[in-house]
């Protein structure tokens, strides 16, 4: 079980972290719309006009999906904790660990279909970029996502194989 307090102060600190974006994220969105020629910026090697609804829309959806990042990751700690008191094959175990897959497959979706929107109709032209920056990737937070939707599914039938071995002895 000392592994699952390492994983557990490690998924802290990312909630830790993430929360500040929440909480700073929220005031930067508001000073874009309401200052706009105040604020350069620069998403993705690209230099965005602020002046444009269409940035403050794509900020906004970015926004949502650090948000659904950040809520899947405190589902997680939810889970950690359970696991932490030796409480495995309880559906609410399953509820979160399907929870924040989704979380994390909503989060990943934010991150690759609006830039795509915004690129097609603010700048004309058919743009596709996934950056693989590691475990900041879209594509690894899809790949996580599933991984704990298949996670939930095994729990959901270990638990029916649980209950079963517990009638028949």
């Amino acid at each position: 079980m000392q592994r699952l307090s390492l994983l557990r102060s490690i998924v802290a600190i990312v909630f830790f972290f993430s929360m500040l974006g929440i909480i700073f994220g929220l005031p930067l969105i508001l000073m874009i719309t309401i200052f706009p020629t105040k604020v350069p910026f620069d998403f993705n090697g690209y230099i965005l006009d602020a002046d444009k609804g269409e940035v403050i829309f794509l900020f906004a959806v970015i926004y949502a999906a650090h948000c659904a990042f950040t809520y899947g990751i405190y589902l997680l700690k939810k889970t950690l904790a359970l696991f932490s008191k030796r409480i495995f094959f309880d559906l609410k175990v399953i509820m979160y660990l399907d929870q924040t897959g989704k979380c994390f497959l909503v989060s990943g979706l934010f991150w690759i279909v609006p830039p795509f929107f915004y690129y097609l109709l603010a700048n004309n032209e058919l743009k596709i970029s996934i950056d693989v920056d590691g475990f900041a990737s879209p594509i690894f937070s899809l790949a996580m996502g599933f991984f704990f939707i298949v996670l939930s599914e095994v729990f959901l039938m270990a638990k029916g194989i649980k209950e079963d071995n517990d009638l028949t002895v």
